[in-house]
């Protein structure tokens, strides 16, 4: 099994994806987009794309990209998808169209974060 990470705006989730392959010992290699325009994938079985902004992976992606990747699930790669990787999957404008569905519009999705995080720890010892 020959694995390929898109690594283009994964952010967080792209590190989460690094780590848990490596720490699980599945051999796996990081592409970009550019790469995937240049026909990358022939070298593959499956594409992984982990969370991260759908809308941007497609237009990393672009025509050239999307279309590359449809070509090779045609010809029989598998392509998983998490969070927005799976949604880069569906049929929205800036997307892959592999299935029938839509995105719920923004105010009817379940409220999520994005951005950096700061912990700062709270001293409780005089409360």
């Amino acid at each position: 099994m020959k694995l390929a990470i898109l690594w283009n705006e994964s952010f967080l989730w792209g590190l989460i994806t690094f780590w848990s392959c490596k720490s699980a010992g599945i051999p796996f290699d990081l592409v970009r987009s550019d790469e995937i325009k240049l026909g990358i994938l022939d070298n593959y079985q499956i594409l992984l794309v982990p969370g991260g902004w759908a809308a941007q992976k497609g237009k990393s992606l672009g025509d050239t990209g999307k279309q590359k990747v449809r070509e090779f699930i045609r010809l029989g790669g598998s392509f998983l998808g998490f969070c927005g990787g799976a949604g880069l999957a569906l049929d929205v404008p800036y997307d892959l169209s592999l299935l029938p569905l839509k995105r719920k519009g923004a105010r009817d999705r379940l409220v999520n974060l994005s951005g950096g995080v700061l912990l700062n720890p709270v001293d409780t010892s005089h409360a």
